[in-house]
């Protein structure tokens, strides 16, 4: 078992704060977590890497795709 960084561990606990009144089971809120962090560690590393050339601006593409994750909680 690997232990993870406090930074990791408080990300999970304010999401779990998120979604504790959905109806959701703590095992689809954990497949969710998992999920969100990917998808953030994606976009970070698309919008960091030197060879990625994107020809607008990577704020407004990121806004849009924030939308993707908006929920009613």
């Amino acid at each position: 078992d690997r232990s993870r960084g406090l930074g990791d561990v408080y990300k999970r606990q304010q999401v779990l704060k998120l979604l504790a009144d959905t109806n959701m089971t703590q095992s689809k809120k954990e497949d969710l977590i998992v999920a969100l962090f990917a998808y953030v560690q994606g976009l970070t590393t698309l919008a960091t890497m030197e060879n990625v050339h994107y020809a607008y601006k990577w704020e407004d593409k990121l806004t849009d795709l924030i939308g993707i994750f908006s929920c009613e909680f």
